[in-house]
């Protein structure tokens, strides 16, 4: 319960401080990590990220720079978007790295893709969840990473089950909440049922997003990236196939369908 709980608060978390958290996220505010200091995760949004001391898991920095001091280690994936990485003589970073920086003709890039695929008609609300999106899904990747993995390789085996599976639930989303509202101890529960619902679909696109990346860096034999990295592209990729009319309705309805499907089934990904 714990974990199903901490899916829907990461994307209200904004910040924790490095003496008390081993997952650390940051947005818009600098990251610091002291000589001496030694933390799991680290995620930065919207600033930069100084590393003196170790992060032995993965990294990830999202509109700004990841500067790694002389005696700082960074051992896990690192990802930096937007942002570049400087490295100190005798800094240590670990091999799998991803860094897309923001220079022009990055950004010249970026615009046209968007112009292409027709962003602008989503409106500012729908750029602004794509946007929440690309922060909240990656962090699931980050915190539940063999999870995710095991709920993709489920869809992956189970297509078609994991659709079933995922109608089912959603069918049964309704009646259970006016089941759950009719009578006097089962009302209070209904706000437990709708968290654990969202966040079940929230794991479930994230390793359907995770399935469409890896495909995509399997395509251009690109293989081996950082799972985080899979997210993101898969996301924008299935953000742009729901544009096309019709059939990007009936794929996002099944890749929604599939993922909850899977999350069920995997009870989160911890069947394995």
């Amino acid at each position: 319960m714990k974990k199903i709980l901490l899916i829907v608060a990461v994307a209200i978390l904004c910040h924790a401080t490095a003496a008390q958290a081993a997952n650390i996220v940051r947005m818009g505010e600098d990251l610091e990590v002291n000589e001496g200091l030694v933390i799991d995760n680290a995620v930065v949004i919207g600033a930069d990220m100084n590393v003196y001391g170790v992060v032995r898991g993965n990294t990830v920095v999202i509109g700004g720079d990841l500067n790694v001091g002389q005696y700082g280690k960074v051992l896990g994936d690192t990802v930096v978007l937007f942002g570049k990485i400087s490295k100190a003589p005798g800094a240590d970073v670990a091999q799998d790295v991803v860094e897309v920086p923001l220079d022009k003709g990055f950004l010249a890039v970026f615009a046209g893709l968007f112009s292409i695929l027709g962003l602008w008609t989503l409106g500012l609300f729908g750029i602004a969840m794509v946007l929440g999106f690309i922060v909240l899904l990656p962090l699931i990747a980050i915190i539940f990473t063999a999870n995710v993995g095991r709920t993709s390789y489920y869809v992956q085996k189970h297509p078609w089950k994991s659709c079933y599976y995922g109608f089912i639930v959603a069918l049964l989303l309704v009646p259970v909440n006016l089941f759950l509202a009719i009578t006097v101890i089962g009302a209070p529960l209904i706000p437990l049922v709708v968290i654990i619902f969202c966040a079940a679909m929230l794991f479930g696109y994230t390793a359907m997003c995770q399935i469409v990346g890896l495909k995509f860096f399997k395509a251009i034999k690109k293989t081996g990236q950082p799972m985080v990295l899979e997210v993101v592209v898969g996301l924008l990729i299935l953000c742009a196939v729901a544009m096309v009319p019709f059939i990007g309705w009936l794929i996002k309805a099944f890749v929604w369908l599939a993922g909850l499907g899977a999350t069920v089934a995997t009870k989160f990904g911890h069947s394995r």
